[in-house]
This record gives C-alpha cells, structure tokens and sequence, in this order.
C-alpha cells in the first residue's frame, strides 16, 4: 500500500458513512436541532479529512508543507495548528449547540445522571489538562510530524493521563460530549456524539497511530 494511505480504508469507512447517517437522521429533527447538527458533522469530517493531509502531506510527502511556508518548519506546524483548533472548535460549539436545543428530549436527568456527567467530564478535564501540561498545544496538534528529518522524535509521555492509556485524548477526553449530552438529557446529542467519538477513534487508529509509529520509529 501506498505509505501515504495507510490505515485510510478504516478511517474513511468510518468517517463517510458515518456522516452520511448523521446528517440524515439530522433531518428528522427541527432546524434548530438540525442545523448545529450538520455544522458538527461537516466540522468533523473537515478537520478530520484536513488534518489527515496536511500530516501525510509532511511525512509522506518530502515536508511538503513546510516547503510551502518556505522552509520554515515552525510556522509550517503553527499554521496545521491553527487549522486544527479552529475545526475542532467549530465542531465542540456546534456539538454544545445540538445538545443544548435538544435539552430534555430524552430524559430531564435527575441528580444521579447529573453526578454521572459530572464524573465523565472531570475525567475528560483531568485527560485534556494532561495533555496541555505535558505535551502543550502544538504537540496536541501534531507539531512532531514537522521535526526535521533523521532528528530524533521527542520523547514519549508516560505519566498522569498517559499513564492509564496511550492515547487518552481519544479514550478519555471525548468523554466530555458524552457528559454534555447526559447532562442536557438530549437524545439528538447522545446519537450524534456515538458518531463523532466513532470517527475520532478511526482517525486514531486509521491515521495518528500510523504516524506515530513511523515517527517514532516503532519505539514502545
């Protein structure tokens, strides 16, 4: 297989149809459910797609990006960066916005689902504060795919929310929608998040972890 396409059948077999049930089931909802609805899906699917070659571009493609910012590596990450937090965000407000004008939909949670949601978003906080702390921004965005080549890759983290998992920004942090949808008791949100925590975990799996390996140099 081409290098450049590794792991992209699992990711995009997940991400398209996915979509594509996603924004039909938003149609069965009033617009101001269904708009957010699609904003968040087609977020998704952009940042996803986005982020998948802009990093295959530098790695597989002879640091193509960084070429195109004339050589300079740190600006080459900065803008990745930037085009990361800005789709993601788009999609978390979007994601905010479902659940909110769905609130009560399903359930008006009482106080045990309340300490439920609660429990999962310290959890998903605890993850993303980790991440922040030990490995900063950039590095969330994927700066080590712009290091220069043969340099050796920063180390691995392995302590706090790395050290109950590899990856806990996809296994534990995403558990912050899961608390969002419970907490609004919204049936719209709790459909729409199974998608979106589906497709980061193709992501993962279809395109970080390829990356990494490669970058990393099958280090444990």
């Amino acid at each position: 297989m081409v290098p450049a396409l590794e792991g992209q059948l699992l990711h995009l077999g997940v991400l398209v149809p996915g979509a594509a049930a996603a924004l039909w089931l938003a149609e069965s909802y009033d617009e101001a459910v269904a708009s957010p609805c699609r904003r968040c899906v087609w977020a998704t699917v952009v940042h996803q797609l986005g982020a998948t070659l802009l990093w295959r571009a530098e790695l597989h493609g002879g640091s193509r990006i960084t070429r195109l910012c004339r050589g300079n590596r740190y600006i080459a990450a900065r803008l990745t960066a930037l085009f990361d937090t800005s789709s993601f965000s788009t999609a978390l407000r979007a994601f905010v916005s479902v659940a909110w004008a769905d609130r009560h939909s399903l359930f008006t949670p009482g106080w045990a689902c309340l300490a439920v949601a609660g429990l999962l978003a310290s959890v998903a906080v605890y993850a993303l504060a980790s991440a922040l702390l030990l490995l900063g921004p950039m590095a969330i965005s994927g700066s080590d795919h712009f290091i220069e080549p043969g340099a050796e890759p920063p180390p691995l983290v392995r302590t706090r929310a790395f050290a109950l998992c590899e990856h806990p920004l996809f296994y534990l942090g995403l558990l912050l929608l899961w608390a969002v949808a419970l907490a609004c008791g919204s049936g719209a949100a709790l459909l729409l998040v199974v998608y979106v925590h589906a497709a980061a975990l193709a992501f993962l799996f279809g395109t970080e972890v390829p990356d990494m390996r490669r970058i990393y140099h099958k280090k444990d």
